[in-house]
């Protein structure tokens, strides 16, 4: 789920919020604009701006051959009638890694500040695989007003140089998988009961092996043990198809994802990565 423990855990910050709400908008500018957000290009007037990068966290792992998210929520404090903010980037340095998507659902800054024109105050980029390299980075988001220019964030990170704890397996060593469904992209129903399909065997195999894979686990939007990852399932499959049921409704507090399929080799305890970006429905 969105975390806004930054907001309840800071006195200060939740006190200038309803002041705002209390206020309105001609106080908005008298509020300090916290929260780390810098003036950008063609930043002007004063900073009257409130949010957090909610993943990754400061100091977090993120894979440089896997996408991952960016997201969090920011506000105007002095726009009227909506959040105020009408696009967002991904940088480093200068050179954009991911154009994200702004007005998404965070019902909890609403609930927290009182103003139910924040209830769609949310952005989310997905950096794509490739876009880093191995070592330490430090990532800028940089969100767009109509007005005011654009305004930024940073956070620091260390880019991984593949996948963790995981043994990326070429498919030369006989351990094949793949995803079968959900497809690239595709948009899953935000209801109670869906299902994650995929192949997985081992070229390898002996006949008390089976299909030659013992476990297959699915994480959403983040590596296994990296921050900002949520388990979805596991199985054990007792032939070359798997499938792992799971929840979507418990993941639609934003709408893209990335699948990460780990799938393990019988054989050899070798496992594979697979990745697939989907939608999940915001009913």
């Amino acid at each position: 789920m969105p975390r806004l423990v930054h907001v309840v855990r800071c006195a200060a910050l939740l006190a200038a919020l309803v002041l705002v709400v209390s206020s309105g908008p001609a106080f908005a500018q008298q509020v300090p604009g916290g929260s780390g957000w810098t003036p950008g290009p063609g930043a002007i007037l004063d900073n009257t701006y409130q949010g957090f990068i909610d993943q990754p966290q400061p100091g977090a792992s993120v894979p440089a051959s896997s996408p991952f998210h960016v997201n969090g929520w920011i506000v105007d404090m002095a726009a009227e009638g909506w959040a105020g903010i009408d696009a967002v980037q991904v940088l480093q340095g200068e050179r954009v890694l991911a154009t994200g998507s702004v007005g998404l659902s965070r019902p909890d800054v609403a609930s927290v500040t009182g103003n139910p024109f924040w209830a769609n105050s949310g952005f989310d980029a997905i950096v794509p695989a490739g876009a880093l390299t191995a070592g330490p980075a430090t990532l800028t988001v940089a969100a767009h007003t109509p007005g005011k220019g654009t305004w930024t964030q940073q956070v620091a990170v260390n880019v991984g140089g593949g996948g963790g704890n995981v043994s990326t397996v070429p498919s030369t060593t006989g351990l094949v998988a793949s995803i079968t469904s959900p497809g690239p992209n595709e948009e899953v129903p935000g209801t109670n009961d869906a299902t994650v399909y995929g192949v997985g065997y081992d070229t390898r195999t002996r006949a008390e092996l089976g299909a030659g894979v013992d476990r297959v686990q699915v994480y959403l939007d983040a590596q296994r043990d990296a921050a900002g990852s949520q388990f979805v399932g596991e199985t054990v499959p007792s032939s070359a198809q798997w499938s792992v049921h799971w929840e979507p409704t418990k993941f639609n507090s934003f709408r893209h994802h990335v699948l990460f399929v780990y799938v393990r080799s019988a054989v050899t305890g070798e496992e594979r990565l697979l990745t697939q970006e989907i939608n999940i429905a915001q009913d």
